[in-house]
């Protein structure tokens, strides 16, 4: 998949785009992004620098939640 843009827009376009992935691959990207969920994000997002300094600057908490709440809308 080709990266998309960090926003709002960006960020349901993903959403959108997992939910027509085949099951497995599904399984396998959700696996990724709560387990590694920085790269994950490096990976499918195009990032300012801003944006780059704050994802390497947050808690784990923060990842946690964004992977979770990601992951949820996904699936639902």
């Amino acid at each position: 998949m080709k990266k998309l843009f960090f926003n709002q827009k960006g960020i349901e376009q993903k959403q959108q785009n997992m939910a027509q992935l085949p099951s497995q691959q599904l399984q396998e990207e959700l696996l990724i992004m709560l387990y590694d969920t920085k790269n994950w994000v490096i990976t499918n997002f195009i990032l300012s620098k801003h944006q780059l300094e704050k994802l390497e600057n947050a808690p784990e908490a923060f990842l946690r939640n964004f992977s979770l709440t990601s992951m949820n809308i996904v699936c639902n």
